[in-house]
């Protein structure tokens, strides 16, 4: 499974690093399709102090950036289903 979530929290798992490097990439919904890339979670997320950040798995922020309110539409897509190298984080507008 790629994906796991809870309210406020998204976690995407991804190719070892001994593999190679991953990209993560955040971008609002204005921000042409990537082709080629498979939806891997569709939902919104809490964000109670309108903040969002992709955080590694050792706790590292990647980047961040803030939302207009409270739930974020959030769209996740990747290159590989079970070793992704290519993430990304589509924040979609609610209306």
């Amino acid at each position: 499974q790629t994906t796991a979530s809870d309210p406020t929290c998204i976690s995407v798992s991804t190719q070892a690093d001994v593999d190679g490097e991953t990209t993560v990439r955040l971008v609002f919904d204005d921000v042409p399709e990537d082709a080629g890339l498979q939806t891997v979670f569709s939902g919104t997320l809490e964000t109670p102090n309108r903040q969002i950040a992709v955080v590694t798995s050792l706790f590292e922020r990647v980047v961040e950036t803030t939302v207009p309110d409270a739930v974020a539409n959030v769209r996740i897509a990747v290159d590989d289903r079970e070793h992704p190298s290519v993430v990304v984080v589509r924040l979609e507008s609610l209306g």
